[in-house]
């Protein structure tokens, strides 16, 4: 693969991440970051946060509430270099539940290809939407 493919590709990048049975959602209700950031820290188990997104700028992509997906958005990394698990968490939510007021039964991130030269993931629940992933 060329240089160029490569960083349009990005092969590196997690297939999928921040799976977890814990949080739905439009189930948990909070409006900033910080009291996020409080519900992850007293969660059960927290090794779904541990994964690092090594890129600056991704593109998320929310699912309506008929299942199809919607249009994607571009979000950047505070620190400009790199996503913590919990920030794109944070930034799905937002995005997710501002087109789909259903509560999901957990949360995930998977991989879904590029958009506009981006790595991009659509915003799922705890099973991946091809049923692939049970567990």
């Amino acid at each position: 693969m060329k240089q160029q493919e490569q960083q349009a590709f990005r092969p590196d990048l997690s297939v999928r991440f921040g799976r977890t049975k814990e949080l739905r959602w439009n189930d948990f209700k909070v409006t900033d970051y910080l009291n996020f950031v409080e519900i992850l820290n007293n969660l059960t188990d927290k090794r779904f946060l541990d994964p690092k997104i090594d890129a600056e700028e991704i593109v998320l992509i929310p699912y309506g509430p008929k299942g199809g997906l919607k249009k994607g958005k571009i979000i950047k990394a505070e620190n400009s270099k790199y996503f913590e698990c919990a920030e794109v968490i944070w930034k799905a939510k937002n995005l997710q539940e501002s087109v789909n007021n259903h509560t999901s039964a957990g949360i995930g991130i998977y991989r879904i290809g590029f958009e506009k030269r981006l790595p991009s993931f659509y915003i799922g629940q705890y099973q991946d939407s091809a049923g692939l992933l049970t567990e």
